[in-house]
């Protein structure tokens, strides 16, 4: 039996020994002075003189002394071998593929099984890699770790750990390489839209993971509704705009980052809408030799063309003739009328998506003709702190005399409310609006023949703001938080809440609440994943405000109730 073993774990153990002597012969197993006996880990046998010990599958506790003894009745004899069971080394832990930041250190490490000591040896695309400046090989105890300090390009690479004992080696690798920014594989294009159509940017991003998209429109972020959705999915970050409207033009934006960088591409919505006639011109009487004016508004995405025409011959300013033309309206005034200007009026309005025309006649009378409104004022409204125009056009036998009253009362001339009547147009001019503004104007027209009046009614909006903003908080786990907001301006204001651009509404997990000037977001049992922030938008017709809050829960573990009425308990004994 040979006197020293070295076996590594899993190993079967075979020990033989040649036992000569007159029969009968008693063999006896021992390890470590402690009789072996037949099992199933340990099959002993004695066939043609050999005794033979047979260990299954040993583990580092089998190593130890075993000894095989030999009795007959003419005396004892033994034998004896050392038993050493190791275990080859292995990871706990592989080491997995890692994208790290430029400029930062990187730590490769895990623990080592089996039986010390170990000879470890690290290496760089199959190069060997020593302590440096640049690396940093570390071994204490089971831990192997590898340092490499400010990592940039020239390190990337594919590192490997190589671990030896006496029974066997084990080798563990990972490729290390740099985080990649987003960029952008296909950019978003201009697109183009006719007011009420459907369009979609798209684009395909590619850099590390995790990246986030946000889309922005004129640098503000754009907020998902019924007609604006966003969606990232497989690299493929696409904005849907349905039902698009004259606002919805503008440069869009997607922004996409990660831990590496931020990378953004840009496009242009252009929204066009066909010409159209949106207020007819109407027709007149004039006295012969007064002025007539006749104006027509428009709408429709530029460039617009506008003229005017008597028959099919296009009319040109000149002395007789002026024309003003603005991107919604269109006046035609004729100086001095004379017999031969009556007849039939076409104003003709195109651009490149459509084309619209309409007509009005002008009747030069010998007689003397009261005043009437071909535009009478109409209701309107404006926002507090801006200006506002009140216009209309009069027609009848000059001269007239036009007078601007509110809710019955004369208005004068002032800084604030200026007025004027020129060429058949009445004008009025209120600055600095403000709520008192509000109330039913009306113009009064008279001459020789009679009088006329048409009236409007004004509203002086306020756009939405935050008489009290929700605040950021912080929360743990499984409790209730709600954001509060109260909001000041004109009624009826729609209110929502976003968390990261996507729209909140009231489900299993929250609940929101909702007044003409007030909301609530109840968050019905925070998580974690509840962490982030939330907006809170309140639009009305004149305008629209925004506030951001945060919310930040904690991970952890919640104390029970009962542990804080103790603490309280013996709080409030201490204070006695």
């Amino acid at each position: 039996m040979e006197p020293l073993q070295l076996l590594k774990t899993d190993d079967s153990l075979e020990l033989r020994c040649k036992v000569v002597g007159t029969p009968v012969i008693k063999i006896s197993w021992s390890k470590d002075d402690r009789p072996i006996k037949e099992s199933a880990k340990h099959r002993i046998s004695f066939l043609n003189s050999e005794a033979v010990l047979l260990v299954k599958d040993c583990s580092v506790g089998d190593s130890g002394e075993y000894s095989c003894e030999a009795q007959n009745e003419a005396g004892t004899d033994s034998c004896s071998s050392i038993v050493t069971v190791k275990e080859p080394p292995s990871f706990s832990k592989k080491f997995d593929p890692v994208e790290v930041l430029r400029d930062t250190e990187v730590v490769l490490e895990s623990q080592l099984l089996g039986t010390p000591p170990f000879d470890i040896s690290w290496f760089k695309d199959n190069r060997p890699i020593r302590s440096s400046r640049k690396y940093k090989t570390i071994m204490e105890d089971a831990l192997v770790k590898l340092n490499i300090i400010r990592f940039d390009s020239s390190d990337i690479g594919e590192y490997e750990c190589r671990a030896y004992n006496e029974v066997g080696s084990c080798m563990c690798s990972s490729g290390v390489t740099l985080k990649e920014p987003p960029s952008f594989v296909r950019k978003i294009e201009n697109l183009g839209s006719l007011i009420g159509g459907s369009v979609a940017f798209q684009c395909i991003v590619k850099g590390s993971q995790p990246i986030s998209v946000v889309w922005l429109k004129d640098n503000e972020e754009v907020m998902e509704d019924d007609n604006i959705k966003a969606v990232f999915q497989n690299n493929v970050a696409t904005l849907s705009i349905s039902s698009v409207q004259a606002q919805n033009g503008g440069k869009f934006s997607c922004q996409a980052k990660n831990d590496a960088g931020t990378q953004r591409c840009s496009a242009t919505l252009s929204v066009k809408e066909p010409a159209t006639i949106t207020e007819k011109p109407v027709s007149i009487d004039v006295t012969e030799g007064d002025p007539a004016t006749l104006q027509c508004r428009f709408s429709g995405s530029k460039d617009i063309t506008a003229k005017w025409l008597r028959g099919a011959k296009e009319i040109t300013f000149g002395p007789k003739y002026k024309i003003n033309t603005t991107d919604r309206a269109s006046v035609l005034k004729i100086l001095s009328t004379e017999k031969r200007d009556s007849g039939d009026y076409t104003f003709e309005v195109q651009n490149d998506v459509g084309r619209s025309s309409c007509s009005a006649t002008i009747s030069v009378l010998d007689l003397i003709i009261p005043p009437s409104f071909t535009k009478k004022l109409r209701k309107m409204d404006s926002v507090k702190g801006s200006f506002v125009h009140l216009e209309c056009i009069v027609s009848g036998t000059h001269p007239i005399t036009v007078k601007w009253q509110k809710d019955g009362q004369e208005i004068v001339s002032s800084e604030k409310h200026k007025y004027s009547f020129h060429e058949n147009i009445a004008f009025l001019e209120i600055n600095q609006l403000e709520a008192a503004d509000s109330g039913s104007y009306t113009c009064a027209a008279a001459n020789k023949a009679g009088s006329s009046q048409c009236s409007g009614y004004l509203t002086v909006k306020e756009p939405p703001y935050f008489v009290e903003e929700p605040l950021s908080q912080d929360a743990i786990p499984r409790v209730r938080v709600h954001f509060k907001a109260l909001m000041g301006g004109t009624s009826p204001m729609v209110i929502k809440w976003f968390k990261d651009s996507k729209e909140l509404l009231s489900g299993a997990s929250r609940s929101v609440w909702k007044d003409e000037s007030s909301s609530i977001l109840e968050l019905l049992s925070t998580k974690v994943a509840d962490s982030g922030s939330y907006t809170c938008q309140a639009t009305n017709d004149v305008g629209t405000v925004m506030c951001k809050v945060a919310l930040f829960v904690k991970g952890g573990h919640i104390i029970p109730l009962s542990f804080f009425s103790i603490f309280l308990s013996f709080f409030q004994f201490m204070s006695q």
